[in-house]
């Protein structure tokens, strides 16, 4: 009884030591996110139709194409920002690379943003520097991401909804195995 006493609140110890080692530990989003430091792309297709959506994502493709390597060398936002404005004409020769055919309009502000998560990183809402791309009338749906740090060239973005929001607590999974038998 002692040594299952004894393990059970050595494991709870290095639970509670690996969960506030997790916490304290930020994302380079985090960080960025803090400081300000902060370049998004957002790409605005022409209409709905399955057309465009699907020439916003080659247009998409060709320019992380185009940029990711340079953008992953640069040190800040601000650098990122000037390399675009120096090379912006990369933006349209990669959307008409992509076989894009129309007007493609290219600005550089600051553009209001919904929630979003990276790497389980939660973005928050608001208005933030941006790189946009719009295709043609821009009436279509969009797509974007975090061009500096260079999120756009680390994987998938998922949109955060409240309702897909679930908390799952390792330490209460635990306790429910360790109740039922299933650990020791």
């Amino acid at each position: 009884m002692r040594y299952r006493l004894f393990l059970c609140s050595f494991l709870v110890l290095v639970g509670m030591l690996l969960f506030f080692i997790g916490v304290s530990q930020k994302s380079e989003l985090a960080s960025a996110y803090e400081e300000g430091d902060l370049l998004r792309l957002h790409i605005i297709a022409n209409s709905d139709s399955k057309h465009d959506q699907e020439m916003k994502l080659k247009v998409r493709d060709k320019i992380i194409e185009r940029f990711g390597e340079k953008i992953s060398e640069i040190q800040s936002a601000k650098d990122a920002e000037e390399y675009i404005k120096d090379n912006i004409e990369l933006i349209t020769d990669a959307a008409y690379c992509a076989s894009f055919v129309g007007d493609i309009d290219v600005q550089i502000g600051n553009f209001e943003f919904p929630d979003r998560v990276y790497g389980g990183t939660l973005l928050p809402a608001g208005t933030y520097r941006a790189v946009k791309v719009v295709l043609g009338k821009g009436m279509g749906q969009n797509w974007w991401c975090v061009m500096y740090p260079p999120l756009c060239f680390s994987g998938e973005e998922v949109t955060l909804r409240p309702k897909d929001i679930r908390i799952k607590s390792y330490i209460h999974d635990f306790w429910l195995k360790f109740k039922m038998g299933e650990i020791l």
